[in-house]
């Protein structure tokens, strides 16, 4: 069976599903079992001239919900993805760190290890939570990448918080050499492509570079720090906004077809 000949609702249903339980802990293979048994549905479904709520009822989100409380959370799996979803989290401040300095090393005081975990379980948190609601919802528009948006940011602005507080208090300093630098900077950003590819969207990657790289190329100005600062984060800004606006306009695009 091919989801090719369903529907675009039912198919974006499955992926929502797909989604959601994985969000929830469930087993893998379970959630491919469930897939396909509905994939089926579905298709004898709409080849009867029936639509997906013939198959999942009026409310897809309770059909959701349904299924996920009938499996059981696979604890041993998440076990592995939780450390691999923290690093994706803290990737924000290691790339940061990273060029900050003239030397591409990280230097990290013992506040910012303790922030920089924090931040992580922060991020991994509002994650589950963001895609477990967007997954739900059948047409969520732009609204779906401004919720999964709001954990990046808020753990973001959690993070400068951390910032702020460390250049007031002073506390124990630990060096990270060149090699060590670059492979935990080439781990996270195999971590972060690996996140874009699950959630099937780019938006860590993106909002990534455009809060770190504006402020970068500015340090190879003339302006002052403060003023990098605020010009950097309204470039960031700018950036961030234009990719919700480009994303807006493929969605009215994708509903016209």
């Amino acid at each position: 069976m091919s989801a090719e000949s369903l529907s675009k609702e039912s198919v974006r249903f499955i992926e929502n599903l797909r989604l959601y339980l994985f969000a929830s802990g469930k087993k893998t293979e379970e959630i491919d079992e469930i897939v396909e048994e509905l994939q089926g549905h579905l298709m004898e479904a709409e080849e009867s001239g029936k639509n997906i709520h013939h198959v999942v009822g009026d409310s897809p989100e309770e059909y959701m919900q349904m299924i996920s409380k009938e499996m059981k959370v696979d604890v041993t799996s998440w076990m592995m993805y939780i450390p691999l979803i923290l690093i994706g989290g803290i990737s924000f401040s290691i790339f940061g760190n990273l060029l900050e300095g003239s030397s591409f090393t990280l230097n990290y005081s013992l506040l910012q290890i303790i922030g920089i975990v924090l931040h992580g379980i922060f991020f991994l948190t509002g994650t589950v939570i963001a895609f477990r609601y967007v997954s739900r919802k059948q047409s969520l528009g732009i609204k779906q990448y401004v919720i999964i948006a709001v954990p990046i940011i808020l753990s973001m602005l959690f993070y400068m918080a951390v910032l702020f507080i460390n250049h007031l208090y002073s506390s124990p300093m630990y060096h990270f050499s060149l090699t060590t630098s670059l492979i935990v900077a080439s781990l996270a950003a195999i971590l972060v492509i690996g996140l874009s590819v699950w959630a099937k969207t780019a938006i860590l990657p993106y909002v990534l570079i455009a809060l770190h790289l504006p402020s970068y190329l500015l340090m190879y100005t003339n302006i002052t720090e403060d003023n990098r600062l605020i010009i950097g984060m309204l470039i960031s800004y700018v950036l961030i906004g234009a990719y919700f606006f480009f994303e807006l306009r493929r969605l009215k695009n994708d509903t016209k077809e």
